[in-house]
């Protein structure tokens, strides 16, 4: 088997060990191994959005180091290596300028959707799911420029050199999404990798994105549906998997729950009144996935909470309390200054970075409402009538009330009959999220990070590491002439 690594993204631990480690193991099997990394080449990524000098250096230098330890002959391309003129007179082409996120995501580059994936990256950074593009335009353009070099070069590489596989980080951003589509438009089976359960393992996800809605049902289903282990053991580790979340203990992520008291709620919180709980979530991961993302109620989710409080306060059958997500990222987003600002009659707003206690809010109201918060089918397990008000990773589960228009959403919130869906759909989750991903063999993980690989520690080394503490002197003596700010 002759496979293909494209692995920019050195910079970021554990991803570049999750490709050395996808790579190792087939150099054992005796496959052939192409790296398609950067040499500084990509005007914009992720973990270096200024293409500063030195997190270049850094990302290089890991990559370097991090082949060096494989045990086989890999064969390097540059990503540059695969670009041409003519592709840079195609992509330059391309506008920057769009007049709203609708626009953007129309763009495409022959069956790339470049636009959604540009935008994906310019929303990741801003934490901003309802980012002003009117003020990103070089920005904008050096993720699009990224993103269309990839794809055009990527498809001409392996029209040219057939591979068995190719492998690919996360899939969502602009550059790898690149990279995706283009074997995918040659017919070649691609391989999107993320974080598995917890830290000790990684996810494949085969032809897809992680975050796409079929692939990811299907993927709980299969595991579900599967032979071993038996039912009963599938339903007792769904069962942990859910009083863990509900202690905060996240296996694969941050718990930003921490920071909150137990059992705490809102100040004034009245029993005897009708309660309805919603939780909003952090919108800019999931905004430009692809078209089945689309809220068939409202066209942004921010501003459906708002509309949803609007219409109950005016009917004052309920009172909403309105849990903001409690990431930090994106707390100070438009979206985030929204929720802060509304002042209506029967609506409470607690904050990202309150104590409140989101699981005493879920005991304690009649009914639960989410855009596509996981809480969502964390109270169909509970035995709580969940709502789900959008799209989400579960929404095709049944795990939760799916109302099909604005009207019934309301009608379902005012039922007070409105009783918990089957609680097998929650099960079903729980399970996947409890176990799915592949054990590492040659990483270590020590945190969500860092961890040796082989027993290394990834670090540039060489003439690599003069190139990081060249720049890193540079870098310093900028900020103290307060000179190279970065720009959107």
């Amino acid at each position: 088997m002759k496979v293909l690594m494209y692995a920019p993204f050195a910079k970021w631990g554990p991803h570049l060990e999750t490709d050395l480690e996808i790579a190792e193991n087939h150099l054992r099997a005796g496959d052939q191994v192409v790296w398609v990394g950067c040499g500084g080449e990509l005007e914009a990524c992720e973990p270096n959005v200024e293409h500063a000098a030195r997190d270049c250096a850094k990302c290089v230098g890991r990559g370097n180091a991090g082949v060096a330890l494989l045990a086989g002959s890999v064969e390097r391309i540059r990503s540059s290596d695969l670009w041409s003129v003519e592709d840079e007179a195609r992509v330059g082409a391309i506008p920057t300028r769009f007049a709203d996120h609708d626009e953007l995501k129309a763009v495409m580059l022959d069956t790339f959707d470049i636009g959604y994936a540009t935008l994906s990256s310019i929303v990741w950074c801003d934490r901003d799911a309802n980012v002003d593009l009117g003020h990103k335009t070089p920005r904008l353009g050096r993720f699009l420029r990224s993103a269309g070099m990839t794809y055009l070069g990527m498809r001409r590489y392996l029209a040219a050199h057939p591979v068995d596989r190719v492998y690919v980080f996360n899939g969502r951003m602009a550059a790898p999404r690149g990279a995706l589509r283009a074997a995918q438009d040659l017919g070649i089976p691609v391989f999107v990798h993320e974080r598995g359960c917890d830290v000790t393992r990684y996810a494949l996800t085969p032809n897809a994105m992680p975050h796409e809605i079929r692939a990811f049902t299907q993927r709980v289903n299969e595991r579900w549906e599967s032979a071993e282990p038996s039912l009963l053991e599938k339903t007792e580790i769904a069962e942990a998997w859910y009083q863990r979340r509900s202690k905060g203990v996240i296996g694969h992520w941050h718990s930003f729950t921490e920071q909150q008291q137990d059992g705490r709620l809102p100040a004034g919180w009245d029993e005897s009144r009708r309660n309805i709980v919603l939780y909003s979530s952090s919108e800019y991961e999931f905004a430009s996935i692809g078209e089945e993302w689309k809220n068939h109620l409202f066209d942004v989710p921010t501003e459906g909470i708002v509309r949803i409080a609007e219409v109950l306060s005016a009917a004052g059958q309920v009172h909403l309390t309105i849990r903001m997500h409690p990431n930090p990222d994106g707390s100070q987003s438009s979206s985030a200054a929204l929720l802060r600002g509304l002042d209506l009659p029967g609506v409470t707003v607690v904050s990202p970075e309150s104590v409140v206690c989101s699981y005493a809010l879920m005991n304690a109201a009649e009914k639960i409402v989410v855009t596509s918060s996981t809480m969502g089918i964390e109270a169909s397990f509970w035995g709580k009538p969940s709502i789900l008000a959008g799209r989400s990773l579960y929404c095709e589960l049944g795990a939760a009330h799916h109302p099909q228009t604005f009207e019934e959403l309301i009608d379902a919130i005012h039922d007070p009959d409105l009783g918990p869906v089957d609680r097998e759909p929650a099960l079903r989750y729980g399970y996947d999220q409890a176990t799915f991903g592949t054990p590492f063999q040659h990483f270590v993980p020590e945190d969500l990070f860092n961890g040796p690989f082989k027993g290394v520690h990834i670090k540039p080394r060489g003439m690599d590491r003069m190139r990081v503490k060249f720049h890193s002197i540079g870098y310093r003596a900028k900020r103290l002439l307060g000179i190279g700010k970065t720009s959107s």
